[in-house]
């Protein structure tokens, strides 16, 4: 069996002998090809990239195949993004809520190109929570002694409230 563990692209005219304890040999001429695997981007895996407004994004791209080293390019990226076109590094230190369409490339020592269309969605940042009262001037009155009770409610922001009060 012949092996070969780590093919390095080529094309290569390789003679296989094999001789006896009689010192009797035979050889056979053969030619192997060894093709570079294709250039392709690997990361981000999603083609789809979610975050809420006003958060850090940051990603890497990353390929395999072709001929290291690469290099990376970024069309379309939104207001005040950075792309590193050396380490392919894609940061945006506070993103603005939309709907954003880049792509992005990587190219090898040889030309070679690979790409890929990313759709990056920045959904609203979160609304603090508004306190709702049923009554109109917010001033509450009562007698000494009585007890004073009405609905507090909250809308917006995240659920799961938690109500306090002071000054009391």
């Amino acid at each position: 069996q012949f092996t070969w563990p780590r093919a390095v692209e080529g094309e290569y005219s390789v003679i296989l002998t094999v001789s006896d304890q009689n010192n009797q040999r035979d050889a056979v001429s053969i030619q192997i090809s060894a093709l570079l695997k294709p250039l392709r981007i690997t990361q981000p895996s999603s083609k789809q990239i979610q975050f809420k407004g006003g958060e850090s994004v940051k990603f890497t791209v990353a390929a395999t195949g072709g001929t290291p080293p690469y290099s990376y390019s970024a069309d379309g990226l939104p207001p005040k993004a950075v792309f590193s076109q050396t380490t392919g590094q894609f940061a945006w230190p506070s993103a603005v809520e939309g709907d954003y369409q880049i792509t992005l490339t990587v190219s090898d020592t040889t030309g070679k190109q690979d790409g890929v269309p990313i759709q990056i969605k920045i959904f609203p940042p979160p609304q603090p929570p508004k306190i709702t009262l049923p009554v109109s001037n917010q001033d509450i009155s009562a007698d000494e002694g009585d007890p004073i009770q009405f609905p507090v409610n909250a809308t917006e922001g995240s659920l799961g409230y938690r109500y306090t009060s002071e000054y009391l």
